[in-house]
C-alpha cells in the first residue's frame, strides 16, 4: 500500500512538472502495480506461515461458532492486518477508489488538518521594516473522519458446512471484499454523509455554491464542460472530471455546428479528455436532471480521505426454521472529500 502511494505521489509530481502527461503516467502506474503484486506473490510463496489448529479457521470452527451461536472473526495475525489486506484487494480492482487516501487505525477515527486558504502573497520590504499588516488570510481548520459499521450477510446452507463440499475459510474473505467493495464505491461518489455515512463528491459538490456553474438547457453543453475543464486545468491538483455514462451522451450529442466544438468531441470521443482533463465514466454517479441536481463533478480524487476502523467480522447467525446459517460481515468505514471547495461542478438550473 506504501509503496503503491509513494509511487502515484512521484508520478503526479513528474505531472505537475510536465515531464510525463497523464496518459503515460497512468500506463507507468499500472506496470508498476503488476510488477509489485508478482513480487508479492513470489514472497507470499517463499515466506509462507506455518500455521496451527489454534491460528488457522476450517470448516469444523464455523460449524461450531455456528451451533453455539457466537461470534467468529478472521483477523487472527491482527485487527489492523486483515483490514489492510481488503483494502488492497479493493484498490487493485477499484480504479476511483484507487486515488483515494486511507487512514487506518483501531478506530481511524481521523482528523485531518486543513490550511485554507493559504498565507497572503509575501511582499518586498524595505530594511528595517516595522509596523507590518498581521496576514489575517491563512486558517487552519480540521477534516473529521468518524467510521460507521457496514453490514454484508451471505446465507450458507446445511450441507455446505456439514458436507465440507467448500472451503469458507478461503472464500468468504473474497466473497465479502465485493460487497464492501460496492458499498465504498457508492459511498465515495452519492454516499449522503448523514451521520457518519460515507459522503459522496457529488453531495460535496451540491455544498460547494460557489464552485457551481448552471448549465443554459436541459442537458450539459460541449462548450460548458470545456468551460469547466479550463477552469480544473488553472487549479493545483489533478482534476478529474466524473459523471454518469447517460450525462455524457447528452454531452456528446451537441448538435452545435462549430469548428472548436468539434474538436471537443473528437477529443472526448478518442480520449476521453477534453481541455487534457480526463473524463471518468461511472454508472454510480447521479443521472437524474431535476433543479438543483449536479450532472457533472470536477474532483481531485486524491484529496478524498477514507478511514478503515478495526476488523472484518464475520458472525454466524442461525434462524428458527431455517436450515441456513447466516454469515454477517461488519466493517466499520467512512469517508469524505478533504475539503468541499475542491469540487467544481455543472448543476441544472
Amino acid at each position: 500500500m506504501k509503496k503503491l502511494e509513494k509511487k502515484a505521489r512521484l508520478l503526479a509530481a513528474q505531472i505537475r512538472r510536465g515531464t510525463i502527461t497523464r496518459k503515460e503516467a497512468d500506463a507507468k502506474m499500472a506496470r508498476y502495480r503488476a510488477r509489485l503484486n508478482e513480487s508479492e506473490k513470489r514472497s507470499a510463496l517463499r515466506y509462507r506461515p506455518r500455521t496451527s489448529g489454534a491460528s488457522r479457521l476450517t470448516n469444523a470452527d464455523f460449524i461450531k461458532a455456528a451451533e453455539e451461536k457466537r461470534s467468529l472473526t478472521l483477523a487472527k495475525n491482527g485487527a489492523l492486518n486483515q483490514v489492510q489486506e481488503l483494502i488492497k484487494a479493493i484498490i487493485d480492482k477499484d480504479e476511483i477508489l484507487s486515488f483515494a487516501r486511507y487512514f487506518y487505525g483501531p478506530n481511524a477515527s481521523t482528523t485531518i488538518p486543513v490550511l485554507s486558504p493559504r498565507p497572503a502573497l509575501p511582499a518586498g520590504q524595505s530594511e528595517g521594516a516595522s509596523g507590518i499588516a498581521s496576514d489575517s488570510t491563512a486558517q487552519m481548520g480540521t477534516t473529521e473522519i468518524q467510521p460507521m459499521i457496514y453490514f454484508a450477510e451471505l446465507p450458507v446452507t446445511y450441507e455446505a458446512l456439514k458436507l465440507n463440499s467448500i472451503n469458507l475459510e478461503s472464500e468468504l474473505p473474497e466473497i465479502f471484499r465485493e460487497a464492501f467493495q460496492a458499498a465504498m464505491h457508492e459511498g465515495m461518489l452519492v454516499g449522503t454523509g448523514s451521520g457518519k455515512e460515507m459522503k459522496g463528491i457529488f453531495v460535496s459538490a451540491k455544498d460547494n455554491a460557489s464552485g457551481q456553474t448552471a448549465i443554459s438547457g436541459a442537458k450539459p453543453t460541449i462548450s460548458e464542460l470545456a468551460a469547466l475543464a479550463l477552469t480544473l486545468a488553472g487549479l493545483n491538483g489533478n482534476y478529474d472530471l466524473v459523471m454518469h455514462p447517460s450525462i455524457y451522451a447528452d454531452i456528446l450529442s451537441d448538435a452545435t455546428d462549430s469548428e472548436d466544438v468539434k474538436l471537443y468531441k473528437e477529443s472526448l470521443i478518442r480520449d476521453k479528455k477534453i481541455e487534457g482533463i480526463n473524463v471518468r465514466l461511472d454508472n454510480n454517479a447521479p443521472s437524474a436532471k431535476s433543479s438543483g441536481a449536479v450532472l457533472v463533478a470536477g474532483v481531485p480524487l486524491d484529496r478524498y480521505a477514507i478511514g478503515v476502523a478495526g476488523e472484518v467480522e464475520i458472525r454466524p447467525v442461525t434462524k428458527t426454521g431455517d436450515t441456513q446459517t447466516y454469515f454477517q460481515a461488519l466493517m466499520p468505514f467512512s469517508g469524505k472529500a478533504i475539503l468541499d471547495g475542491d469540487i467544481y461542478s455543472l448543476v441544472v438550473a
